[in-house]
């Protein structure tokens, strides 16, 4: 068998395989350093903030409400919501990469949609009833969002489940 040249090889692999290394050394280095990001998020909050004329109290919720137990401390709530939502940004991008099928895809999206879901009805319920467990739950599963384990589990499981799915036959 003739060795692979560069040329054989499929380039969208490559360019696939370059921004996924890219994507989990930015993933890698955000989780790392975490309260550095909050930091710079919350100052640049902070002067669109004094831009706006707005007042920065509001961002910040107290330690007692079912946020701030969910935050596990007051920080700037627009700064974790920013950071949330460019990790998880991160997160797809990374699987769309690595999981080229629509199907997956879909799969990853119905994944995030589902786990996000939860998220903020365990959120409301526990706004509402004043339930601090349920809080704790939401906590749990947010650190489950924001992170690389469904990243970890989801691009080995939809691979696997890809490649063994029945040959389907066209209908006649």
């Amino acid at each position: 068998m003739p060795p692979l040249s560069a040329s054989s090889i499929d380039r969208s692999w490559l360019w696939r395989g370059a921004g996924s290394v890219a994507l989990v050394a930015l993933l890698l280095v955000a989780t790392l350093s975490n309260e550095a990001v909050y930091s710079v998020l919350g100052n640049f909050w902070q002067q669109i903030f004094e831009l706006l004329g707005i007042k920065q109290t509001a961002a910040a919720p107290a330690a007692e409400t079912s946020v701030g137990t969910v935050l596990n401390r007051p920080r700037n709530l627009p700064a974790v919501l920013s950071y949330g939502a460019l990790y998880v940004l991160a997160c797809l991008t990374l699987l769309f990469l690595l999981l080229p099928h629509g199907r997956q895809r879909r799969l990853v999206l119905g994944f995030y949609a589902i786990a996000g879901t939860a998220f903020v009805v365990l959120i409301g319920i526990s706004r509402l009833g004043n339930a601090a467990v349920l809080a704790v739950l939401a906590n749990q599963l947010l650190h489950f969002i924001v992170s690389p384990v469904p990243v970890i589990m989801l691009v080995p499981l939809l691979r696997w489940y890809w490649h063994n799915q029945p040959a389907t036959k066209p209908m006649s």
